[in-house]
């Protein structure tokens, strides 16, 4: 759980004009040099919006959404960028995007973004002068892979040179987009906002507590947009849960020319510091405040103290046995058809769970939002996430898949890593193979393996596993 404390911010929460393009012709016929004639509430979906072609096939296996709808949708507002903004570095940041999108500013093509977990975050600052803009949003949640998408037209679906040329439908995405559990909404459910940075800034950083928690490993990612080299300063300070600082400090960090780099070290514990397990689910802050010339950015991580490890097939939070007691989430939302995105729908979640007795959640095949995280933390739950990847392929994995997971691992890894409750990651849901494919077996267990060991490596705070039940 990060987050950049002194970003100035814009909210698009609010009307929305809007169109749904069940026929992709929003692209060719440049809609967004059109004002749209429909109006939607977002953060919102088309079925919060009652925006749609109707009930999908009654069935009686699975839910039925009264306003079903898969293809594009196009939303549009027109903004004001202050002039406070004026040389900032400047973001468009879109919670729970589901799952590709396109951007326009103006009459300008921003970029495209794809992710089921991650927020979608484009990049305006040589768009974005003070004043008034239009901003031109399509999302598309047709990308299903199950029985419905040999019934979808996906010739043309890139039909702009925005770096995508995919054709076809992903042989991923799991319970999250499946009809199954009918969340493949489309439009914006969480965070909606315009953000202004400094451009050289302190823009992450991660803490890895030691296996004895009596240390800290940190690790800082510091951005650099001026192609200009500055000495750098970092203060920090470390807090408990009422504000008391525990311990604080200072370090050089001189600022390279490069865009991105990364710096780390070590920092000693003060005695009397809480472990964190379900029994003391008990966080802490590491404030920093980095000053690069005469810019100032800060940035705040919050942490639990706690080391999750395997030892004779047995899981230890903190050196100890941990006995989970556990559900699984499937994605299963019938009143919203979508994950709430608020920290109050998930403390009830987490409550409701606690008291009978669980202390883990397994979300099948599939990454919660933010707002889950938050409160599994202050809950002591343990979550396992899991990727979108084919449970039951009956052909290998495409390039193209497997580059998407990848990524979506990244990301995730990325944007939830911090949180003492992201307890373990699965590269997916059950492995089933045709027990006839005995090549098929092999290599696909190969490629999940090669998954784990990255994951390792990006992020050794978790535990990894090729698949689970």
């Amino acid at each position: 759980m990060t987050e950049n404390t002194k970003v100035t911010t814009v909210l698009l929460n609010g009307s929305w004009d809007f169109a749904l393009d069940p026929e992709r012709r929003g692209i060719p016929e440049k809609w967004y040099l059109k004002k749209l004639s429909d109006q939607v509430y977002l953060p919102g979906t088309t079925d919060s919006n009652g925006k749609g072609t109707g009930p999908e096939k009654e069935n009686y296996r699975n839910l039925n959404r009264r306003n079903s709808y898969m293809g594009q949708a196009w939303y549009q507002k027109k903004i004001w960028i202050p002039d406070s903004f004026l040389g900032k570095h400047i973001t468009l940041f879109l919670e729970r995007c589901l799952w590709d999108t396109m951007l326009w500013v103006d009459d300008g093509f921003v970029g495209s973004g794809e992710s089921l977990a991650a927020p979608h975050v484009f990049d305006l600052t040589d768009r974005a002068a003070p004043g008034e803009h239009v901003l031109t949003l399509m999302v598309d949640n047709s990308n299903l892979g199950d029985e419905t998408a040999e019934e979808a037209d996906t010739s043309g679906y890139r039909d702009l040179s925005s770096g995508f040329s995919r054709r076809r439908k992903r042989n991923c995405g799991g319970h999250h987009t499946a009809f199954l559990m009918s969340t493949n909404w489309n439009g914006v459910t969480g965070a909606m906002e315009l953000r202004a940075q400094e451009p050289v800034r302190l823009e992450k950083a991660d803490i890895y507590p030691t296996k004895e928690l009596d240390a800290l490993r940190i690790r800082l990612k510091i951005a650099n947009q001026t192609g200009c080299e500055e000495e750098g300063e970092l203060h920090f300070e470390l807090k408990d849960e009422l504000g008391s600082c525990l311990l604080s400090g200072e370090k050089k960090l001189p600022v390279t020319k490069a865009e991105v780099q990364y710096g780390s070290f070590f920092l000693e514990l003060p005695e009397g510091m809480t472990q964190w397990s379900e029994f003391t689910p008990v966080l802490y802050h590491m404030e920093f405040v980095f000053r690069a010339g005469k810019r100032e950015s800060h940035f705040t991580a919050a942490f639990g103290l706690r080391y999750l490890e395997i030892e004779d097939n047995h899981i230890l939070l903190n050196g100890h046995r941990v006995f989970l007691r556990g559900t699984v989430e499937n994605c299963t939302f019938p009143l919203t058809f979508a994950p709430p995105c608020d920290r109050a729908s998930w403390d009830r979640i987490f409550k409701t769970a606690a008291d009978y007795g669980l202390n883990h959640f397994r979300f099948h095949s599939f990454c919660p939002p933010e707002a889950a995280f938050d409160a599994a933390d202050r809950a002591g739950f343990l979550l396992q996430i899991e990727l979108g990847g084919s449970s039951c392929p009956d052909k290998p994995e495409e390039e193209e898949d497997s580059l998407f997971l990848r990524r979506e691992l990244e990301r995730i890894l990325y944007c939830y890593g911090g949180h003492p409750s992201f307890g373990m990651l699965s590269m997916g849901n059950e492995q089933l193979v045709a027990l006839h494919q005995p090549k098929m077996l092999e290599e696909h267990q190969k490629m999940l393996n090669e998954k784990v060991d990255y994951a390792r490596k990006l992020d050794p705070r978790h535990l990894y596993t090729c698949t689970s039940h």
